[in-house]
């Protein structure tokens, strides 16, 4: 196998963010476990946010390594964050609007063409083997 163009900064700050991402929502979960109320209201949907979570970072790793179905689930990703924290933006506050606008942030790096070349180039190296 040839080797390959390192990741585009583009595909390398949706990385970023998206870990970053993942970081804060550790915090917040800290911050309501820790809190004055002193532990989780729906320890469900926090299971289901932890495991989301964690496919969320190894997803971005994957991203990285220019695997095609990785784009796919981050730009889904993406897309529940900014619902989500629309959905609770007169909750959280600014924190929300952070969220979404760091989630469209990466929405649109994903669809620069530099980020499409880059997966559909790695794309057709696996497949020629």
């Amino acid at each position: 196998m040839a080797s390959l163009p390192p990741s585009p900064s583009a595909i390398r700050a949706v990385a970023g963010i998206t870990v970053l991402q993942v970081l804060a929502v550790i915090v917040t979960a800290l911050v309501e476990l820790f809190g004055p109320d002193g532990g989780f209201r729906d320890v469900g949907l926090h299971i289901f946010w932890l495991m989301v979570m964690v496919i969320a970072v190894l997803t971005s790793g994957q991203l990285l390594r220019a695997r095609p179905w990785a784009r796919s689930v981050l730009i889904t990703w993406h897309m529940l964050l900014v619902f989500s924290f629309i959905t609770i933006a007169r909750l959280t506050g600014l924190a929300a609007w952070v969220a979404v606008a760091s989630s469209v942030l990466a929405l649109v790096l994903l669809a620069l063409p530099t980020s499409r070349e880059f997966i559909q180039d790695r794309r057709s190296e696996i497949f020629d083997d």
